[in-house]
């Protein structure tokens, strides 16, 4: 194993880079140290990955080698770094804490999810431009995945929603428990969902090229 890279590191490298099958079987050293969570996590994070990782979170529970051979065979050789994105600083943490009154592990969290949504949405006809679906809402100890509209009635502002701002915001919802970042109470309630084409994924680092519009700004009423 590389004295440079941990293992799991070097199993996202050999994926990307095609620079040798780790997992020939379930005596390589590497079949242990293979994390599902991580690789997973780790090919969300970029749009031409993303939806290998959402395809593979669907089945986590594969055997380690047959995952790593899905993401092995199935995604084009890439230079591309797969390391995680650095998290907000403690002071937004303690900022949410202190709103939010919730504990030290649970404002990672939140500011994951809520930074997830503004990358997912309805993107413009023209232009670089995306308008944020979804928007994270604590209320009394739980948390909501909510669409703008549901927030604007809740604010007591006048709005249509039509059924499919309801499937888009289901299908939402899907995307982010298959990624492993939320869990949902109650499956049946997100059961009728848009097609995957109804939003588009930027990545993280596709983010500044992007214009992102929030229709709603949580907790502000105007």
């Amino acid at each position: 194993m590389s004295k440079e890279l941990a293992p799991i590191w070097e199993l996202v490298e050999s994926i990307d880079k095609k620079s040798g099958h780790l997992i020939p079987d379930e005596v390589s050293p590497y079949y242990k140290e293979y994390s599902p969570w991580t690789v997973n996590g780790s090919f969300s994070q970029a749009a031409n990955t993303v939806l290998f990782a959402n395809e593979m979170n669907k089945y986590y529970s594969l055997d380690k080698k047959l995952q790593y051979d899905f993401y092995y065979y199935g995604i084009p050789k890439s230079k591309q770094w797969r390391g995680w994105n650095k998290g907000s600083t403690d002071k937004n943490v303690k900022l949410i804490q202190r709103a939010y009154g919730v504990n030290r592990q649970k404002p990672e969290d939140y500011l994951l999810v809520k930074e997830s949504l503004t990358r997912i949405g309805v993107p413009s006809k023209v232009g670089k431009v995306l308008t944020q679906s979804c928007h994270i809402l604590h209320k009394r100890g739980r948390y909501y995945v909510c669409m703008f509209k549901e927030l604007f009635l809740l604010d007591g502002k006048s709005a249509i929603i039509k059924e499919e701002d309801i499937q888009r915001r289901n299908l939402i919802v899907k995307l982010l428990s298959d990624w492993g970042l939320v869990t949902v109470v109650d499956p049946d309630t997100i059961a009728d969902q848009a097609p995957l084409s109804a939003v588009k994924i930027i990545s993280f680092s596709e983010k500044r090229d992007y214009q992102l519009i929030a229709k709603y700004t949580l907790g502000t009423r105007k």
